[in-house]
């Protein structure tokens, strides 16, 4: 991927330590593609220094399909359950079902009710 290709959240998930997220971006000829990102900030800094190697931070090459990104993260096999911190609207539709065929009706409604909670302004103090 070229630095200058803007990369939009598909779906991004808070996890302890983190957050796992679907990066969506278009090549050169216009194809949409995906990758995964995975940041381990939290966990990293409780590491001691000299365990600290490398980055918090990794990001898969890029998927060719929505398909193929879709198999990547059901490698973490209970994305579903974890907390919702964004979804693009394109992709809400796919999304759902997804989380709708591994957790059912009552997971899409916590997803739904999360995400538009994670949306409202915070009231300031």
């Amino acid at each position: 991927m070229a630095k200058n290709e803007r990369r939009e959240v598909i779906l991004e998930i808070g996890v302890e330590g983190g957050s796992i997220a679907l990066l969506g971006f278009r090549d050169t000829q216009g194809a949409r593609r995906f990758t995964l990102r995975k940041n381990e900030s939290g966990a990293f800094a409780l590491l001691p220094e000299e365990e600290q190697v490398g980055s918090p931070v990794s990001e898969s090459t890029p998927y060719l399909s929505w398909t193929e990104a879709l198999r990547a993260l059901n490698h973490n096999r209970h994305w579903h359950r974890l907390r919702p911190v964004a979804l693009h609207p394109d992709f809400e539709g796919r999304v759902l079902a997804e989380v709708k065929h591994r957790g059912g009706e009552e997971e899409v409604r916590r997803w739904r009710e999360t995400l538009r909670n994670e949306n409202q302004p915070k009231k300031r103090k």
